[in-house]
């Protein structure tokens, strides 16, 4: 069973695993670093056929 949160509380959800450049929410470390190495890298390129 889940147990029950107390009262008047709520889940705040941080910032930690959010990229600072376009605002996206990763699930951990990790997933947002390689995010940023391929999207916002000076060495990003599209793929083959998109412009």
């Amino acid at each position: 069973m889940f147990a029950a949160s107390a009262p008047g509380t709520k889940t705040v959800k941080t910032n930690k695993d959010r990229c600072k450049l376009c605002g996206r929410d990763f699930a951990s470390a990790e997933e947002l670093s390689t995010h940023n190495r391929l999207e916002h890298s000076a060495n990003a390129y599209s793929p083959a056929g998109v412009a």
